[in-house]
């Protein structure tokens, strides 16, 4: 069988992994010469399945950390995006075999990137070991990966999201506004089950928020001969409140905690033109699927004000179906 080849130019390798809209693939580009992940959606792929997928582009791609995996270019198709093919291992298996020293090199990359990605006005809502991996060279640091599940900072959610084992207690919830201290919560389970060599889910099987919560919680009491240093410890224990008011305020919070400095309360969580911003693209989006949902008539939505990258994202999806004219004429 031949090889498939998108858009004359990503030749397909091997299959990565597959979630429920869509697949990632090892792919050579013919272009740059050089092997890169592909995400693609599966089948044809409904318009709300093709949106998701290009905020996460445009996310991944206005991030642009060092430690967070670059996105490169969006296919013509419009049903998948070329990003960087990082070979790693989760950053649970890291933590069984690294060094003290090194592993705390690691926890402060993954800090530093997720506080720019807050500082982006995002959530990313699925951290959890097998989207956090390190890699060796030129020295172990890591790189967070997997952007399908983010949200805007301040975001309002009707149902749980994520992986349930690290997924924070409001998020499974289901209810109220999101912020970043969601994602400090699952990295605190994480460093819990590295740290303890310990699986918070157990057996798999389907488990409370109580049963989580004591499980955490007995296992983290016990880690300060396996850590041997208190200042993570208490980190840790930060991280893994119920209560998101009790956790650090913010990624670069939990760096002064793991330098063993007290809280200075860095960063606001939600800054309210965030949002905003989150409402109006979700009002916005509405109005143009409405107006394109409608056989017949002319119809004019106008979306203006900054920043410039919200007009992208409500307008990408629809490339295909709105004329030149029409795009001029939305602001």
């Amino acid at each position: 069988m031949d090889p498939v080849v998108l858009d004359g130019r990503f030749r397909l390798k091997l299959i990565l992994g597959r979630g429920t809209a869509g697949e990632v693939y090892r792919a050579r580009d013919l272009a740059r010469e050089q092997d890169v992940a592909i995400k693609r959606l599966r089948g044809a792929g409904d318009r709300s399945s093709r949106r998701r997928l290009l905020r996460e582009y445009l996310a991944m791609r206005r991030i642009g950390h060092p430690h967070i995996a670059r996105a490169f270019d969006w296919g013509l198709s419009g049903d998948y995006f070329s990003m960087e093919l990082v070979q790693g291992e989760p950053i649970d298996r890291f933590a069984g075999h690294s060094k003290r020293d090194a592993f705390r090199e690691v926890l402060r990359d993954v800090l530093h990137a997720i506080a720019t990605i807050h500082a982006h006005g995002l959530v990313h809502l699925d951290i959890k070991p097998a989207n956090i991996l390190v890699v060796g060279e030129p020295r172990p640091n890591a790189r967070i990966i997997d952007f399908g599940l983010q949200r805007s900072l301040g975001a309002r959610i009707h149902q749980a999201t994520g992986t349930p084992t690290y997924t924070a207690p409001e998020v499974l919830r289901g209810t109220g506004r999101i912020d970043g201290r969601a994602d400090l919560f699952s990295l605190g389970v994480i460093l819990v089950e590295a740290l303890s060599g310990a699986n918070v889910g157990g057996d798999g099987s389907a488990i409370s928020l109580l049963e989580r919560k004591a499980r955490l919680n007995s296992l983290a009491q016990n880690l300060d001969t396996k850590c041997h240093s208190p200042a993570l410890t208490r980190l840790i224990a930060r991280l893994i409140a119920e209560d998101p008011d009790d956790r650090p305020i913010s990624a670069l919070d939990a760096q002064e905690l793991l330098d063993g400095r007290e809280s200075r309360g860095r960063w606001p969580l939600v800054k309210p033109k965030l949002i905003e911003r989150s409402d109006a693209l979700t009002e916005a989006e509405s109005r143009v699927d409405a107006a394109l949902g409608d056989g017949g008539g002319m119809h004019v939505v106008r979306i203006g004000g900054e920043p410039a990258p919200l007009q992208e994202e409500v307008l990408e999806p629809h490339r295909a179906t709105i004329s030149l004219p029409r795009m001029e004429g939305l602001q």
